[in-house]
């Protein structure tokens, strides 16, 4: 009863959240979701769209096989493009709080703190956008906690399975595959083999999809990332600026602040609510923020332990006021 509760608050939360942003996404003028218009190209079978979109294949597909089922009842082909992303979207965004709740409470903390957690991961702006709108984010964040969950768990045999589906929701997940080998449990040889197959597939997809007859570009990963760094220097000194730091919050707002505090009190207490593994996460949301200039989009990959830290801090000033 008390799961089903949990994902009754979930689902209406999110659904109140991000239909707003749905109803009123305009597939012609998406403005800041441009990103989208590849997306939806994709769902109709074209991959003639930029290469660093053509390889995040999992979520148009899917998309396009349930735009084949509603064409049969909306005859607005936009409409039609608009909610196959939506419903897909909002599955695996429900799917990844659920496993969110389920991990802070893994971590030690309260049912009430861990569903708090959980709201404000759905009311960020960047959870919101990734459901509401056409774009792929939503199976990355689903993967960062899928991953971590099972990791807690300990269960190596089913995050070595799940392992090639997590890399191809995008290539930013790459060095999130090496974060299990930071537990002893996980240097087996069915998670390196895991590892390998995942690999295997993954550039096994791209070159299949870089030969794409009309494809506009082509360029390895490492060029696209060689190009990039190129950038980290001036993202680095916009980072000081007031719009930099506007950006770099646009995933969290005030609760980085939170986290912060958070930190300071797990780190000089001693209470160790957030893993080590964890922390490695934030370096390197830091660094794709610096690479690709979407600061506070790519620092939402270190949602667990940003909202985590920042539940700490909660739960310790929620203490200290009911001993007064």
């Amino acid at each position: 009863m008390k799961q089903l509760t949990v994902v009754l608050i979930i689902l209406a939360s999110l659904y109140g959240a991000s239909y707003q942003q749905y109803r009123h996404f305009n597939i012609d003028m998406p403005k800041g979701s441009t990103d989208a218009n590849s997306y939806i190209a994709m769902s109709h079978g074209d991959f003639d769209v930029r290469q660093i979109h053509r390889y995040r294949i999992v979520i148009p597909f899917i998309a396009g096989g349930l735009q084949r089922v509603l064409e049969n009842w909306i005859s607005d082909v936009s409409e039609v493009d608009k909610l196959s992303f939506y419903v897909i979207n909002f599955l695996i965004s429900g799917l990844a709080a659920f496993l969110l709740f389920l991990l802070f409470l893994k971590l030690g903390f309260s049912v009430e703190l861990s569903l708090l957690g959980v709201l404000l991961f759905i009311c960020s702006r960047i959870v919101v956008i990734s459901t509401a709108t056409p774009l792929v984010d939503s199976l990355f964040y689903l993967s960062i906690v899928c991953m971590v969950f099972l990791i807690e768990k300990r269960n190596v045999i089913i995050l070595s399975v799940l392992l090639p589906l997590m890399l191809l929701s995008k290539e930013t997940f790459l060095p999130l595959l090496f974060l299990p080998l930071l537990i002893n449990e996980f240097r087996k040889p069915i998670y390196i083999i895991g590892i390998i197959f995942s690999l295997l597939i993954f550039f096994g997809v791209r070159s299949m999809l870089g030969d794409v007859q009309g494809a506009h570009e082509s360029s390895s990963l490492v060029n696209i990332v060689l190009s990039h760094a190129r950038n980290m220097l001036s993202n680095l000194k916009i980072s000081f600026t007031a719009s930099g730091l506007h950006d770099w919050q646009n995933g969290f707002s005030f609760i980085l602040i939170l986290s912060m505090l958070g930190f300071r009190r797990d780190y000089f207490n001693g209470e160790r609510f957030v893993p080590l593994y964890l922390i490695w996460i934030i370096p390197l949301a830091i660094v794709y923020g610096l690479l690709s200039g979407n600061m506070g989009r790519m620092l939402f990959t270190a949602y667990i332990p940003i909202y985590a830290y920042a539940l700490i801090f909660i739960d310790y000033v929620i203490k200290q006021r009911s001993l007064n």
